[in-house]
């Protein structure tokens, strides 16, 4: 989907989108303010590097159950993305996946995750809670400059 995919489509109220991959600026010629509804389709095993990184519009994300790995920087640097729901099929969160989300409040770990890469939430300052199972490996500074998690 390329940027001006919604130009000039100021009324728009709501927005739901079945991909795997965002242009960061396809939003920007649209003046459209509301929220998008990302979904990612069931068939899709991981998602992409950089997939949503620095997507400012206010995000709700819907991840299948066929998902199992969360690629490098995927959401990172995502200031609309607030809460996210991962499903039990996770198993890996890449390096930097979710970093410099600044207004991440909520994230599930669910108890296949067996690996969190470095920096993976560094910088999300407004997580509240977060528990990781106890075998998971943590990669280097993952939760600095965020919450200390907890273990389930």
């Amino acid at each position: 989907m390329n940027r001006d995919a919604f130009a000039g489509c100021g009324k728009l109220k709501k927005i739901t989108v079945y991909t795997t991959k965002i242009d960061a600026d396809f939003l920007k010629r649209s003046y459209y303010k509301g929220k998008v509804h990302v979904i990612i389709p069931k068939g899709t095993t991981h998602i992409l590097s950089e997939a949503f990184y620095r997507c400012s519009f206010p995000m709700e994300v819907t991840i299948s159950d066929s998902v199992k790995d969360i690629g490098h920087h995927a959401f990172a640097e995502c200031d609309g993305l607030i809460n996210i729901t991962l499903p039990d099929s996770i198993t890996n969160i890449g390096d930097y996946a979710f970093y410099k989300c600044k207004n991440l409040e909520k994230i599930n770990i669910p108890n296949g995750v067996t690996k969190i890469g470095n920096r993976a939430f560094y910088g999300c300052r407004k997580l509240k809670n977060i528990e990781i199972p106890k075998n998971t490996k943590l990669g280097s500074y993952t939760f600095s400059l965020s919450i200390k998690p907890t273990y389930k």
